[in-house]
Order: structure tokens, then C-alpha cells, then sequence
């Protein structure tokens, strides 16, 4: 073979972002590569569970049976089974969205999130501060709001319109 042909067969290899392109001779083709999952979206889910569960059990009314509720949960609003189941309901399915990789997922954390830090504010002025849960949701906050775990979801929600 002459060396035109040999430059014709010759491929080449890159990466752009997340798609690895691959150059043969004029054709170009384009693969994305598998998305990893960010470390953050582990401790995110982590932290909306070690919320919604104790929740859950307080709102069953099984705090005689579990004590460490009652530190856990310390909210008057939560003793309300309206808006705490509310709560729970969101937060589990907020964790469910996140697990699924949809963008509505890490909206919803974000929103959840949010009302569970504004209720535990509310709490600390009510005289019933829960500095635990107060803590896990500015680590949560702080974990939706990492560079990767948003750039993961930009590029989830832009594969969602594309589809």
C-alpha cells in the first residue's frame, strides 16, 4: 500500500468532554461515553433517606418504641400527618427521580431540600432546634449544588429533550 492509502486507513482517537470521537480517513464518528454516577449523588441520596425514614417512623407513632426519634425529629410541624406525610412522599420520590437519573429527580431534591432547611429554621425560632437535621439538610444542599452533580443532570436533562 502507498503511504495515501496508509493515511486513509490511518484512525485516530479523542475525547471531547463526554463523547469519544473517532477519525477514519473523511468520517467522523461520534460515541458518548457511559455516564458514571457522581459521588455526590450517592450522599445526597444517603442524606434524603437518613430524613424520610425517621419521618416515617415518627409519623406512624413509633417513637415509644424507637427513643432516638424523638432527637431525630423534633419539628411540632411534623407531628401534623398532613404535611409530614407530604414530606416523606416527596422525599422518597425526589430519591426515586435521583435513582432513576430524570432531572425532575434533583428539581424536586432541591425543593425538598429547601422546605425541610425552611422547617428547621422555623423550629430553631420555635424553641425546638434539630441541629442534626438542621446539618443534613445544608450538607444535602451542599451536595445538589457541586459542579459535577449539576453538570451530570444538565446533560441528563438536554438527553430528555433530545428523546
Amino acid at each position: 500500500l502507498g503511504t495515501a492509502s496508509q493515511e486513509k486507513f490511518r484512525s485516530r482517537f479523542y475525547c471531547t468532554g463526554r463523547t469519544k470521537v473517532f477519525l477514519s480517513g473523511d468520517m467522523r464518528i461520534m460515541v458518548p461515553e457511559s455516564r458514571s454516577r457522581p459521588v455526590g449523588l450517592y450522599a445526597i441520596i444517603t442524606l434524603q433517606l437518613i430524613v424520610a425514614v425517621p419521618l416515617a417512623l415518627y409519623l406512624l407513632a413509633l417513637e415509644e418504641v424507637v427513643p432516638v426519634l424523638r432527637v431525630l425529629v423534633r419539628n411540632p410541624i411534623y407531628s401534623l400527618l398532613t404535611p409530614g406525610w407530604l414530606l416523606v412522599g416527596m422525599m422518597l420520590l425526589a430519591v426515586l427521580g435521583l435513582l432513576l437519573q430524570k432531572h425532575w429527580g434533583w428539581v424536586l431534591s432541591m425543593i425538598v431540600t429547601g422546605a425541610g432547611l425552611a422547617f428547621t429554621i422555623w423550629s430553631y425560632f420555635q424553641g425546638t432546634p434539630s441541629y442534626l437535621h438542621m446539618l443534613i439538610e445544608v450538607v444535602t444542599v451542599f451536595y445538589l449544588n457541586q459542579r459535577d452533580v449539576q453538570q451530570y443532570f444538565e446533560e441528563v436533562r438536554g438527553q430528555e429533550s433530545i428523546s
